[in-house]
């Protein structure tokens, strides 16, 4: 499975657009270990990865929303909360043998292309204006 992400996808600041990339980047090395029949640990382990990178991003976005006064932060922060809580709950499943790494990383995709085409595109409307 392979990933891409493109300029449609762009929200028009750098920085976010940089770091949606590593996000799709993160999820095809998950695939790619995982097609290649990597250990259970080291998938949980780029997992973990991916997750950690998760929450610096949303972090690193929220910032950009605090500082610039954006209105649409309460409901942009609860879709980042949903897609943290989601994710862990099929990581925990997955490392119970529930689910396979596949749904990890198709849950992944759907958000984030769903989240880009609404809540992130909305948030760089409003950094454009700045």
């Amino acid at each position: 499975m392979k990933i891409k992400w493109t300029k449609e996808l762009s929200v028009n600041n750098e920085r976010i657009d940089i770091e949606h990339q590593m996000y799709f980047d993160l999820l095809n090395h998950i695939c790619n270990e995982s097609e290649k029949g990597a250990s259970k640990e080291r998938v949980v382990r780029l997992i973990n990865e991916f997750v950690q990178f998760v929450r610096f991003h949303f972090m690193s976005e929220e910032n950009v929303m605090i500082d610039t006064g954006y209105s649409g932060y309460a409901e942009h922060t609860r879709a980042h909360n949903y897609c943290l809580e989601s994710v862990k709950t099929k990581v925990f499943a997955f490392k119970n043998d529930e689910i396979a790494v596949e749904e990890i990383v198709d849950f992944a995709v759907e958000w984030f292309f769903m989240h880009v085409s609404s809540l992130d595109k909305q948030l760089g409307k409003h950094l454009a204006l700045l």
